[in-house]
């Protein structure tokens, strides 16, 4: 692998450092539970048998107690799925040897009935649980089964806020599979800078895909890298790194995936809740002809597309002017941001509307949230019963729409040809 070149801030972060514990995106079922849970399988994923015999595995649930007050806890159950197929670990009632550990001290019920079928319950010598605590329960020697997948742990705690239940997914994956260090050279970059990610990866399945995703951008295909530097970065940012393995008998595929968080410094600003009261203006400075001059002069009943990209944030403010009162001039703004579908928007402008005693006045005018990299396709045309006319007279109807891009950030908004 080529040397990195150093950015102008931030501590390096060398390989042998990264390696974590493997996370998967919506692991936490339920959001019901008063701790938090997590874990951290060995391998990671687990390793599924090669059918001959199981192949050993552990896994490791971390549980916290975040809710800022002790909470009295009676028990907790965990219940390890078995059965033949992906979501399970271990064969039916295949569990009687596994062993098991906790810190600080929790007692093992003994229950060897509920052991061999993967049931293992849990209790304090102290019932209280200071707010804080970090409670670690290991479960060794888990024979894993010969099925791909993300194998299903149900916990269920019992405490002074009753009986509640969420459940974890282990990923298990085929044998020589391996995804793990994924982390970025710099924990933290400057606003507008790229970053450079590394990861290891094996993927011995044919046909498996390896999928870097992270903003609004459609997912990138690595598979056949180790290393890739991102696009500049404006904003703290989360990374996703996936591995889409294929099964056998077309099954759906089994996907893993990887996190990794990026600190900007002085970062764009983003609001997911915002309150005002009073007077508020948050426009940047407005941009002039922003987009080429739509046509205002006769319509000939073909539609036309002017398509732009943003290169920031922003709004793009636009309203349709119509020179006679029956133009029934139609404008339709779409904004696609990711692989989400666009968020459209439509203008009319009839001229006869009640509400407005001058038909040849700027029509109200909408104002349109913008995403940076947001691709925006704009399309005027016309909607009337009878169109279009049978007369060229009638055909002569003039309209217009005006536009202004208010930037939140440096960027543009770059518009093509009109078609």
């Amino acid at each position: 692998m080529a040397a990195l070149a150093p950015a102008p801030r931030g501590k390096r972060r060398t390989r042998p450092d990264l390696q974590g514990p493997f996370v998967r995106k919506g692991f936490l079922v339920s959001d019901s539970v008063r701790f938090s849970y997590s874990f951290t399988p060995t391998p990671s994923p687990l390793t599924v048998s090669d059918g001959t015999q199981p192949a050993p595995g552990a896994v490791t649930v971390t549980v916290r107690n975040e809710t800022h007050g002790s909470v009295d806890c009676k028990r907790i159950e965990f219940v390890f799925t078995q059965g033949d197929d992906g979501s399970a670990f271990s064969t039916t009632n295949g569990m009687p040897d596994v062993r098991k550990g906790c810190s600080p001290k929790w007692w093992f019920t003994k229950d060897p009935v509920g052991q061999k079928a993967g049931h293992f319950v849990a209790e304090p010598e102290n019932a209280a649980v200071p707010d804080g605590a970090v409670l670690q329960f290991a479960f060794l020697n888990i024979p894993v089964n010969a099925f791909p997948g993300q194998a299903r742990l149900v916990v269920t705690e019992h405490t002074d806020g009753g009986t509640r239940t969420t459940t974890l997914y282990v990923p298990k994956s085929q044998v020589g599979f391996v995804l793990r260090d994924f982390a970025s050279a710099l924990a933290d970059i400057q606003v507008g800078a790229p970053v450079d990610l590394l990861w290891t990866a094996r993927l011995p399945v044919a046909h498996s895909q390896l999928l870097l995703t992270y903003g609004s951008y459609p997912p990138q295909d690595v598979t056949a890298q180790t290393t890739c530097t991102t696009r500049p970065l404006h904003e703290d940012t989360a990374f996703e790194l996936t591995a889409v393995v294929p099964q056998p008998s077309d099954a759906q595929p089994v996907r893993y995936t990887l996190n990794t968080f990026v600190t900007v410094n002085n970062g764009y600003l983003t609001t997911t809740k915002l309150t005002v009261e009073g007077e508020f203006l948050a426009l940047g400075p407005r941009v002039p002809e922003p987009m080429p001059a739509l046509p205002t002069g006769t319509f000939d009943g073909t539609p036309h597309r002017l398509q732009a990209l943003a290169g920031t944030d922003g709004f793009l403010i636009g309203s349709l002017r119509s020179f006679t009162k029956d133009s029934h001039a139609v404008l339709e703004i779409a904004v696609k941001s990711g692989p989400a579908d666009p968020h459209v928007t439509v203008l009319r402008c009839t001229g006869a509307d009640a509400d407005d005693p001058d038909p040849y006045s700027v029509g109200r005018p909408v104002t349109i949230p913008v995403p940076n990299n947001s691709a925006v396709s704009v399309t005027w045309t016309m909607s009337a019963p009878g169109w279009p006319p049978t007369t060229a007279k009638d055909a002569t109807i003039p309209f217009s729409a005006i536009f202004a891009w208010h930037p939140w950030g440096t960027g543009t908004i770059q518009a093509g040809p009109i078609r």
